[in-house]
């Protein structure tokens, strides 16, 4: 009896609900409201979500692929194994493609989009640069991709590949054009900010790299700007050089200017090598597990007595046939940061641009120097040691010949990119000796993934591991 009672009682709620309801048209236009997929998405929210995906790419698959071709570590089983003697198939680069289009660009050309409608100008500006950085890393990857006609939807669903050259001077325009939006005299006067010194600040997690400050976002501008011309200058180009020269002068002054995405303890916010070291651990960093031996870059390191061996590497347990490759330290913890560009990245890039158009010299000597302890600082290492490290003969690039001296300043910077994306391009462009695991070349570019073949394959050039290489890379 006592259910009975209750299943007329709720039939009986329920009837009384929907007769109340069923008077107001809402009734049926709410029912079909979904509350966790909202209309529009705030750009501080739009802005943090781009920031931190694009930082977990760069610190996730772009770094695990480009680390293995330019040998700062050895995958040595499953697929990794595969990508370590070069068998990369169109749908190993699936996920990279769809996860950076979809999850960065795609929220990126939203955010510049409702920022530029409102007239919010620093979002509108830090939409700007970021899209600057995806498309460089982008087309240093793949060459030529979609941009002028993509993240139209349903509105094209076939979009036409943009030039690569084309698509770097698009991300010079957007550097410039970022850069005098994120003034902060322009966001005094805007609706809402990122920046916490406006009276109309927004979001307090809306900028995870910056807090809202415009003038960290101009000098990010000008370090991407810097990595652009500098990209352009592999013979020397004497306009490229200067330019890099002068960008890589207003950006960063320090450590603390640095482009860094810092991630969480929480198990869902775990920095991208700290989720893959203790989910599948195939890829080693210290021994190089075909040869017995140990990794190119870890016997590089140990030859030279670099005290950054110890931080990136454990050398005692991975080489008794543990796998445990990453030290704490800076690059290893669930809390690791990833690091878009540095302020060692802009101070070799100086000595790169000085070099090639003055020679060896003084100013040479500091940018490269600055760039060495610049990394040596951010990673921890102690000061006695890098003082004992810049007394010797990778501290200093004089009595070397001016060619020779872009070749050592590119190893140097190579180190500082550990585990960076942006290594395999300056080894494109500088080309210090790297013997190819397998056959007679390393690969210069990724495959298109397999959907793009499939869904847009009238448009997506045809392309292997070796050809056609990206425009600067020549």
């Amino acid at each position: 009896m006592r259910n009975l009672k209750s299943y007329i009682s709720a039939a009986a709620i329920t009837a009384m609900l929907f007769s109340a309801e069923s008077c107001q048209k809402s009734f049926y236009t709410n029912a079909n409201i979904n509350p966790n997929s909202p209309k529009s998405v705030p750009n501080g929210t739009l802005l943090s979500g781009v920031e931190v995906t694009a930082a977990f790419e760069m610190g996730g698959d772009y770094s695990r692929f480009t680390g293995e071709l330019v040998q700062q570590t050895v995958g040595y089983n499953r697929q990794n194994g595969a990508y370590e003697q070069y068998v990369f198939t169109n749908q190993d680069l699936e996920s990279s493609w769809d996860n950076f289009y979809d999850n960065t660009m795609a929220n990126d050309y939203q955010l510049m989009i409702q920022a530029s409608k409102a007239g919010n100008h620093e979002y509108y500006g830090m939409g700007q640069i970021m899209m600057a950085y995806s498309l460089q890393m982008m087309v240093d990857l793949w060459g030529n991709i979609p941009y002028s006609q993509a993240f139209q939807g349903a509105g094209n669903l076939h979009p036409a590949y943009d030039v690569d050259k084309a698509l770097y001077d698009t991300a010079v325009s957007l550097c410039w054009r970022g850069i005098r939006n994120c003034d902060p005299t322009l966001d005094k006067t805007d609706a809402v900010s990122p920046d916490p010194a406006n009276s109309k600040y927004d979001n307090l997690n809306a900028d995870i790299m910056y807090s809202g400050s415009g003038a960290e976002w101009i000098k990010f501008a000008h370090a991407i700007l810097a990595r652009l011309y500098i990209h352009q200058a592999k013979h020397s180009n004497v306009a490229m050089c200067d330019s890099a020269l002068a960008n890589a002068n207003a950006s960063f002054a320090s450590n603390a200017d640095n482009a860094r995405v810092v991630f969480g303890t929480a198990a869902s916010n775990n920095a991208s090598w700290f989720q893959f070291d203790n989910n599948w651990g195939d890829i080693s960093f210290y021994e190089n597990w075909f040869s017995g031996g140990l990794t190119t870059f870890a016997d590089s390191l140990k030859m030279e007595s670099d005290p950054r061996l110890a931080i990136h590497m454990d050398t005692t347990l991975e080489v008794s046939g543990a796998n445990v490759a990453l030290v704490g330290g800076y690059y290893g913890q669930a809390n690791s940061p990833v690091d878009l560009i540095d302020y060692a990245e802009t101070q070799f890039i100086a000595a790169e641009a000085t070099l090639r158009t003055t020679g060896i010299g003084a100013s040479a000597q500091t940018y490269y120097s600055n760039g060495i302890q610049a990394d040596m600082g951010k990673l921890g290492v102690a000061a006695g040691a890098i003082t004992t490290f810049m007394t010797g003969s990778q501290g200093n690039i004089l009595t070397l010949t001016a060619a020779q001296a872009i070749v050592q300043n590119a190893w140097q910077e190579n180190v500082s990119l550990y585990l960076n994306p942006e290594a395999w391009a300056l080894w494109r462009r500088c080309n210090w000796p790297l013997t190819p695991v397998t056959g007679a070349a390393v690969p210069r570019r990724f495959l298109y993934p397999q959907s793009e073949l499939n869904l847009n394959g009238a448009n997506t050039p045809n392309a292997t591991l070796f050809t056609p290489v990206v425009f600067w890379d020549n």
